[in-house]
């Protein structure tokens, strides 16, 4: 799955003028995550076309960033989390986001932004998640 970042100056407005100009071009957002950091904001999104989307940020003036992610599936329940950051640790996995993507029942599905994807992947393969875009 493909996660498009985008950094911007925090300001009053910043996500309504993100979300009105995809909204403009027929584009929802399906997964958003954000916050602010030293003045900037970071904003994490998942949509179906993220190269499309990558476009019409910036032309709007925005940095943005295109990455692969990793979802997971996870059950609802204390230790699962750690146990997966304790098997990506082990493999020398960076994790350097994650966010909840939905909750499901007793599972939660969970998207995971590392350092080696490939790796990452083999190392938590039971967890893999793959009916998603």
């Amino acid at each position: 799955m493909k996660e498009l970042t985008i950094f911007a100056e925090d300001r009053v407005g910043l996500l309504a003028k993100i979300s009105n100009r995809l909204s403009e071009k027929k584009i929802n957002i399906d997964y958003i995550s954000g916050e602010s950091i030293g003045g900037t904001a970071v904003l994490h999104i998942v949509v179906k076309d993220g190269e499309k989307v990558k476009k019409i940020l910036e032309e709007a003036g925005f940095l943005t960033a295109l990455s692969d992610v990793l979802v997971l599936k996870l059950k609802d329940r204390p230790g699962e989390m750690g146990t997966v950051a304790a098997i990506l640790a082990f493999k020398g996995v960076n994790i350097r986001s994650v966010y909840s993507l939905e909750k499901k029942g007793n599972e939660g599905i969970f998207a995971f932004k590392v350092d080696d994807i490939k790796k990452a992947k083999e190392a938590v393969k039971s967890y893999v998640y793959t009916k998603m875009g």
